[in-house]
């Protein structure tokens, strides 16, 4: 707003509770009338007829310098247009009646509107002075310059509970080969709104789904959705939101959301995406925004999700002695707790190990809810033995076939050129492409859509064969083969070995079986799922070795898993394992030290030399050391540490300042 010019607004707020309006117009009017602020408006009074319904309130949103968004209860319109504002760069005030019952209970697990701030009022009147007092200060938050990679990025917003759709989602995303960050809430609980704005504005594109609303928690997600949606529709960021059926997406916005009811779609909707990014992404890194341009608000750590960060991880990544064990093939399991920083050790081990060309390496990363549900549906209605069985040699097959796949992907080219391999990956391609020509398995998409169709398959031949439910239903030898397998498995495990012989390692690291799991009340089928996994893992391992090929699986569990396990398990001193549960500061220091001094291209300085540069040395209260306060205060976990640190640098950029202090 230039000096002297009149200050104008305009109020959102949703359809119910009907009586919310009423106050809302008497503050309107008072602005109007006593305040002398007649560019005050509300979304009742834009004319909406034969017009796309939103359109007249974004115009409306662009003419105003202030926009004052009840929230008292959860709307999606309302969430967009404080989005929508907020990319605009216009200056917001978040409002909540105190006298009624609305949604207040639903803003802490929601994470946007209470890390903004808002205020409360109970009458027009007092709405009306709340304006006013704003009106002192317009400045709006910070949007962060979008990447210069060159490449496109995009930024996926999931629900808390996945399901298949989600799975075809991110397989979608992931054969794209487009670098994404990933918000999972079953990962970082709420979603703040500096860290939504920082995504959405870095990224490129913004991509998400609706839930129906006969789905828990569908009102948080959707209004997450559609908040982090109006940023990206402001900043000019090309947005993808899918939607399964009609519910639930408001009649404002149905020209934004792409209806897609089959996840067989999903593919060719994002496909669709990636190919604006890579026909605009020249001309639009090129664009300038409005930002500040201190140390502080450029530096960025890395996100404290390793999935997120597994292209630069290598960049940054402390490797400790238990991950040279790993590196040796000297361990068979890597335990830590939740955020300790499994995953950034095994996408590091994974990357590390394929620096060899002759290593042949799996990552497996199931969706720790497909196997809670197949325990649920299946597993619960057999008898011991049948479990142990069938989840073994269910194991054995999904690794055997995901080896196959993973030969035939990677060595492609190689083998054209190797005499070697040259016969045996033909004999492999022959093999699998008669074996799996009228099955529902193919080497399409990722593996954790190929373990959601082996599961469902698996399910299916379950109820044909047994009649299910029952309890302790007993299936012999055969009858688990029958339901099982789509290949000769035989024939499919000496078609691997005959290729693999002319490799120097064979590698399989299994990550995320135990995501999603309570950390309380881990079941035996939850360690049986595991102790049949090792022992598949076994199997598959002792005719390589035999051959004189170095042949490793490696499982990576969460600490109170593995001592459930251990308590099942009669042999226990088999299995060899590091943990990653840190006791040592300066690991934590130097885990910071190495990215910030990453970022800001100095890596040989020392914390103590950059340090200041960016937060404030001491905490006067007690004259603490602000990189222990923080590091005392993290559970000793490096997500925790690096969530904490970007906590403090989104308050301390939003304000405005070019250091961290106390107050952040």
């Amino acid at each position: 707003m230039t000096e002297g010019s009149p200050a104008s607004g305009f109020i959102a707020y949703p359809g119910t509770p009907g009586d919310l309006g009423a106050e809302i117009a008497v503050a309107c009017s008072l602005l109007r009338e006593r305040h002398g602020l007649p560019s005050f408006s509300t979304w009742e009074e834009n004319d909406i007829c034969g017009r796309f319904l939103i359109t007249p309130i974004l115009e409306k949103l662009r003419e105003s310098t202030l926009l004052i968004a009840d929230v008292t209860t959860l709307n999606f319109n309302v969430a967009f247009e404080i989005g929508y504002a907020i990319g605009l760069r216009r200056r917001i005030l978040i409002v909540r009646r105190s006298d009624l019952v609305g949604d207040a209970s639903k803003h802490a697990t929601l994470g946007i509107f209470d890390t903004l701030g808002y205020k409360t009022y109970s009458s027009g009147p007092e709405l009306a002075n709340i304006i006013v007092g704003c009106l002192k200060d317009t400045d709006p938050l910070p949007v962060h310059r979008r990447h210069s990679s060159g490449r496109p990025r995009l930024f996926l917003l999931q629900p808390p509970q996945k399901s298949s759709y989600d799975i075809s989602l991110v397989s979608a995303i992931k054969k794209s080969k487009v670098s994404f960050e990933n918000y999972d809430p079953e990962e970082r609980g709420r979603l703040p709104a500096p860290y939504a704005i920082e995504c959405v504005s870095r990224e490129d594109a913004f991509i998400a789904r609706f839930l129906p609303s006969n789905r828990s928690e569908s009102l948080i997600h959707n209004v997450r959705v559609a908040f982090s949606a109006g940023i990206a529709h402001a900043l000019g960021r090309e947005f993808l939101l899918l939607q399964e059926s009609e519910d639930p997406v408001p009649l404002d916005y149905r020209d934004f959301v792409r209806w897609t009811p089959d996840p067989s779609d999903i593919s060719s909707r994002v496909g669709e995406l990636v190919l604006n990014l890579y026909g605009t992404i020249d001309q639009d890194l090129t664009a300038k925004a409005n930002q500040v341009t201190t140390l502080l608000s450029r530096l960025h750590l890395g996100s404290s999700i390793a999935e997120n960060e597994s292209r630069q991880l290598s960049e940054y990544y402390l490797k400790t002695e238990a991950f040279r064990q790993a590196e040796r093939g000297e361990v068979q399991v890597v335990s830590g707790r939740k955020g300790a920083g499994k995953t950034a050790f095994f996408i590091e081990l994974r990357n590390s190990l394929r620096r060899h060309p002759r290593n042949v390496v799996l990552d497996l990363q199931p969706e720790g809810f497909q196997l809670l549900k197949f325990k649920e549906r299946c597993l619960s209605l057999l008898s011991d033995g049948s479990r142990e069985h069938l989840l073994t040699a269910l194991w054995e097959y999904v690794i055997l076939l995901e080896i196959a796949f993973r030969i035939l992907r990677d060595d492609r080219m190689l083998h054209v050129h190797n005499h070697l391999l040259n016969k045996p990956y033909h004999d492999l391609d022959s093999f699998l492409a008669v074996e799996l020509k009228n099955s529902e398995i193919s080497d399409d998409g990722d593996f954790s859509e190929r373990l959601d169709r082996i599961l469902t398959h698996v399910e299916r031949g379950l109820r044909a064969t047994s009649g299910l439910p029952a309890k302790d239903i007993v299936l012999p030898n055969p009858v688990v083969t029958e339901i099982l397998y789509s290949v000769d498995i035989k024939a499919l495990q000496s078609h691997v070995e005959r290729y693999i012989v002319h490799k120097e390692g064979l590698w399989i690291l299994v990550d995320n079986l135990d995501k999603g799991w309570p950390t309380t009340g881990v079941t035996n089928d939850d360690t049986r799922i595991i102790r049949c996994l090792q022992s598949a893992l076994h199997k598959i391992e002792k005719p390589f070795r035999n051959q004189g090929v170095q042949s490793r699986g490696i499982v990576f569990i969460r600490s109170d898993v593995y001592e459930q396990l251990l308590n099942t398990t009669p042999d226990k001193g088999k299995t060899k394992k590091v943990t990653l549960d840190l006791s040592n500061k300066d690991i934590l220091r130097e885990i910071l030290r190495l990215r910030i001094a990453r970022e800001i291209g100095a890596d040989n300085a020392s914390l103590d030399e950059v340090w200041p540069k960016i937060m404030v040395s001491h905490i006067q209260a007690t004259a603490e050391d602000s990189c222990s306060f923080l590091i005392d205060r993290s559970f000793m976990r490096p997500r925790c540490l690096l969530d904490l640190f970007q906590a403090c640098r989104s308050n301390a950029v939003t304000i405005g300042r070019e250091k961290i202090v106390e107050a952040d």
